[in-house]
This record gives C-alpha cells, structure tokens and sequence, in this order.
C-alpha cells in the first residue's frame, strides 16, 4: 500500500493488529484508503458518499477519571451535560479526555478514535457507549485505528469484536433527555466503575478548607456562638466557591458540548476547553478582585465617618 510517510494519524501497526484480530474471529470488514484525516469535516469528503453509517468518536472522563468512549452517528447531537446527568455525576461531571489518553487507552494517536480500538490492551478500561442508530444500518464505518483508511463493518460483527476482548460497552439513544429523580435514578450509571469519592473540583482544586473545618465544629462542644459564628461564615465562604465552580464547569461543558456537536476531534476539542477555562477562571478571579476593593473601600468609607 502507498501510504503517507508520517502523516499525523497513519497508524500501520495498529492497523495491522486490527485485521488480523478480525481474520481470527471471521469477522468479514471492507476497508478503502484515502487522506489521512483528522476530522470528520476532513473524512465525509472522501467517504460520505459510500453507503453506510459513518461515525464521530468523543473520549470523555468524569471526576473520578473514569474514561468513555462516545461513538456516534456524525449527526447525531451529543449533550455532555445531558450524559453527565445520566452516568449520575451531575450536569458538569463529564469532559473531554486529555488527548494523551487516545494513546495509553485506546492505542491510537490523535484523529484516530475508533470504537474498533477494543483490541487495544488499555480499552479493557475504558466504557464504550454506542450510539444505538447505528443498529439501523446494515454497515457502519470507523476508522481502523488509523486516520487514512476506513473500514466497514456490520453493527452485528462490531458487537462480536466488542464482546470478544471483553469490554464493557452499551448501546445507547444518545439523544435521550436525562430525566432522573427519586423514582427515576440515572440510566447509564451502571457503568461508572470506580465509585470512590473523587478527589479536587471541577477545575482540579480540592474542598476548600471551610468543609473541613464546619465538619470539625460540628463535633465539638463549647464556645459554640463562636464556633457557630465562624462556621457560617466559613460555610458561607465555601458555599460561594463551590457554586461559582459549578457554574464555570456547566459552562466548560456546554463549550465541549457545543464543540462535540461541530464534530472536532478530541485534541481540537481540549484545546478549546483549556483556552475557555482559562478565560473563565480569568473573569471569576476578576469577579473576586473588584468585590474586594469594593468592600476595602466601604470599609474605609465607614472608618473615617466615624
């Protein structure tokens, strides 16, 4: 084969290790060569006219650094918030994967996501959520753990390729509302393996030392209007900051969200996450900065009326 010497994405090796695992269990697959693509704006050009369902793939992790691999129709809208809610981790719980991880989890480099990748050693690890439409075709098209081919193959034989390495994986209507309450618990939280308190926040930080201390104050005996008085104004302190972390992750996830829907891949995505965080964490510093010298200045104010 002619191929495009280090072209980012061409993966012969993985690809190779695809086709003999497909050789060993009969699974038959047709595979058409093209330009190396790292997008689906790059890929459709070259093979949406082939009959089919074509896909986009999002590697996402939540809080407690779980890692799903998202693989969907190119039209099919995927809510990160709505899929947060129902893995159970909230609106904000889910995000894009560093793009180091396409590598250590699923073997492929960047452009290459593929829910074909099960055959890598790492994807034992990661939860495969299939976009359910693909049922509703008789072939489905991924790329063979390489950005310069596509390969064909029946939603039958993926789920046979699935099953065969032993990963955990669903079919899903990734569309569905998240609809959760007393009665109705989140759909898809079967599927979060590690269920231990996730250490830091949103944005890597951990609990602010006010959840500490109200937990210790409410142990303890003696001087409790002072100790009262302290721990509402530490609660208070606290509450503020988790709320304006929750506010600035939902945003973050609804720009992944939205960048997710325009079908980039998952290092473009990343960068335009970290590029928002940054900004966004720029204006809430900001935010702190004038209340301060707004309240210094009252405080002046008052001191010298007196």
């Amino acid at each position: 084969r002619a191929r495009a010497g280090g072209a980012m994405g061409v993966n012969d090796e993985g690809r190779a290790a695809l086709e003999a695992r497909l050789a060993a269990l009969s699974i038959g697959a047709t595979t058409v060569e093209h330009p190396p693509a790292m997008t689906v704006d790059e890929l459709l050009p070259h093979v949406g006219h082939i009959e089919g369902a074509h896909a986009k793939n999002l590697l996402l992790t939540d809080k407690k650094k779980n890692l799903y691999l998202v693989t969907a129709l190119t039209d099919t809208k995927v809510d990160l918030r709505a899929l947060s809610t129902r893995l159970g981790h909230g609106k904000s719980g889910v995000r894009m994967a560093d793009p180091a991880m396409l590598g250590t989890a699923l073997g492929v480099p960047a452009g290459c996501a593929t829910p074909l990748a099960v055959i890598s050693p790492g994807c034992k690890e990661v939860v495969l959520l299939i976009d359910q439409k693909f049922k509703e075709h008789k072939v489905c098209h991924f790329h063979p753990l390489t950005n310069d081919a596509t390969t064909a193959i029946s939603p039958a034989d993926l789920e046979r390729l699935v099953e065969a390495e032993g990963v955990t994986y669903a079919w899903v209507d990734l569309e569905a509302k998240a609809v959760v309450s007393k009665d109705s618990p989140p759909d898809l939280a079967k599927y979060v393996r590690k269920t231990a308190k996730a250490e830091g926040g949103a944005f890597g930080t951990g609990g602010s030392a006010a959840d500490g201390g109200a937990q210790q104050q409410a142990k303890g005996g003696g001087k409790k209007d002072k100790k009262k008085g302290k721990k509402d104004s530490q609660a208070s302190k606290g509450g503020a900051e988790r709320s304006t972390a929750a506010d600035l992750s939902d945003v973050l996830s609804f720009v992944e969200s939205l960048a997710a829907e325009a079908g980039l891949d998952a290092r473009a995505a990343a960068e335009l996450a970290a590029r928002a965080e940054w900004r966004l964490q720029a204006l809430k510093n900001g935010a702190f900065a004038s209340g301060f010298k707004a309240g210094r200045g009252a405080a002046l104010a008052a001191v010298q009326r007196v």
